[in-house]
């Protein structure tokens, strides 16, 4: 088991996460189930003899699924990001895990029990982390345009091009980042103060730059 293990935390369907995750993910499999024995399903008020915990595994990376009872929710504060190579792979994940449109913005997404992700290309990481300043910044104002990343767009915006945007791509996006889905997530290009907001005051920017740490989810 991997030194650092998320725990993921889930009322009482802990099963039916972990089978989303699996099917989602193409390296992955279910490791071992625990069940509530009489001292934990007494503490918890869980019934004796149900799933307390499961241990997964998606792309190497260790998870443990949770049933704990309604106690606490997942929050945007915590996402994994997760490095795809293709356009294909983009859509494969986003089709799979993507249960709630309000919450897509610049390659976020939450899916049905809460949990956050962020599906980026991985490219996009060396783009916002390498020497070419001006290119970090195409790609940075392409994507933030975005709900969907869109693998083609950010290319093209990285190589000084306007490029052609996908069809439904442009119907799922709306507005720009200081009127569409960024603006949720503070991304406007002015922070709270009135000045240019700082990186940590915009995840949905500042975060694809960790991409390169992403599970990987492959073509």
């Amino acid at each position: 088991m991997s030194k650092v293990v998320p725990c993921l935390w889930f009322n009482d369907d802990a099963e039916e996460a972990v089978e989303l995750y699996t099917s989602a993910f193409k390296k992955s499999k279910v490791k071992k189930i625990a069940r509530y024995g009489p001292s934990a399903a007494k503490c918890s008020g869980r019934a004796e003899g149900s799933v307390m915990t499961i241990a997964f595994q998606i792309e190497g990376q260790d998870f443990i699924a949770l049933n704990g009872g309604p106690l606490f929710s997942f929050t945007p504060a915590i996402s994994f990001i997760v490095s795809a190579k293709t356009q294909k792979a983009v859509d494969r994940l986003w089709a799979k895990l993507s249960a709630d449109p309000a919450a897509e913005q610049c390659g976020w997404l939450k899916d049905r029990f809460g949990v956050s992700w962020q599906i980026t290309p991985d490219f996009v990481a060396k783009a916002l982390s390498g020497k070419d300043a001006d290119k970090a910044e195409r790609v940075t104002a392409a994507l933030l345009t975005m709900k969907k990343l869109d693998v083609a767009a950010l290319k093209a915006a990285a190589r000084g091009k306007k490029g052609k945007r996908d069809k439904t791509q442009d119907e799922r996006d709306e507005g720009s980042c200081s009127e569409g889905p960024c603006d949720q997530r503070a991304c406007a290009e002015e922070g709270p103060g009135g000045g240019e907001a700082e990186a940590e005051d915009r995840p949905c920017a500042a975060s694809s730059v960790g991409a390169g740490a992403a599970v990987g989810a492959g073509a």
